[in-house]
């Protein structure tokens, strides 16, 4: 404990006020030789990359209807053995299309992310965007089949209805704000980030 108390030069914190309050604390108290309390910089970037798309009102429905209300795309599929056997075997189906040319070079097998980290939404929302046409052969067939019950139909109904060109434009630019701005994200995300590279890596940015 006291080797620990001795050593530690700095600390981070995320958001959290109540956090930083309890680091400052501590160093007033346990830790005299800290000299640099810092906000870490993957959390705030993740509320930077966040919110834009949160808060705008077209960008916040895509969010919605794909990971965030109660029975979003997404979860649905990622939470039934069935959704995820029929959107499979979809894809394969997609492959023989007359004229079209390996819409799909592979089955994509998963969709999974965790809410709680929005940078997690990133590589699903992309395959989302490339698997657009299966997604709607598989809403139709759901939205048709009379062994559903009535509220799953609708509800897939109401979401097919929903993927015209706007709301397809939608994903792909939200699918390509998340590569994008994840690929930034990582140069903060890791245990060893130079802060003196700071400045560069967002002007490059």
């Amino acid at each position: 404990k006291e080797h620990i108390r001795k050593h530690i030069r700095v600390f981070a914190a995320d958001g959290a006020s109540k956090e930083r309050r309890a680091l400052f604390t501590a160093v007033r108290e346990m830790f005299q030789n800290v000299v640099l309390l810092i906000r870490d910089g993957a959390h705030a970037l993740r509320i930077a990359i966040r919110d834009p798309l949160h808060f705008d009102s077209f960008f916040g429905e895509v969010w919605n209807e794909l990971f965030d209300q109660r029975h979003a795309l997404v979860p649905d599929v990622m939470h039934s053995d069935k959704w995820q056997d029929l959107l499979q075997n979809i894809q394969r189906e997609v492959f023989r299309i007359p004229c079209e040319s390996r819409p799909l070079a592979v089955v994509l097998k998963h969709l999974s992310f965790a809410k709680i980290r929005f940078d997690s939404s990133a590589d699903p929302c992309a395959k989302v965007a490339f698997m657009l046409l299966p997604l709607a052969v598989m809403l139709a067939f759901i939205g048709s089949d009379e062994r559903s019950k009535i509220q799953v139909r609708e509800r897939a109904k109401k979401l097919l209805k929903k993927l015209d060109s706007k709301f397809a434009l939608g994903i792909g630019v939200s699918a390509d704000w998340g590569l994008v701005t994840q690929a930034f994200l990582r140069l903060f995300d890791k245990v060893y980030h130079d802060i003196a590279k700071t400045e560069r890596h967002i002007t490059a940015f």
